[in-house]
């Protein structure tokens, strides 16, 4: 079952689209470096006074 998808029809999603960036991250060797839990606790702290409240 197939269904077809007009040019007018992405053209309408795509006008409405907002743009977005993807990072893909992994654990390295650097991970369990001295200081790392230190910066990684940090960076948790800024990504939580980012959230909106109220």
């Amino acid at each position: 079952m197939s269904t077809t998808v007009t040019d007018e029809q992405i053209q309408a999603l795509a006008s409405t689209a907002k743009p977005y960036s993807l990072a893909l991250l992994q654990w390295t060797p650097e991970r369990t470096m001295d200081g790392a839990d230190v910066m990684e606790l940090e960076h948790q702290r800024r990504m939580v006074s980012l959230v909106p409240t109220g």
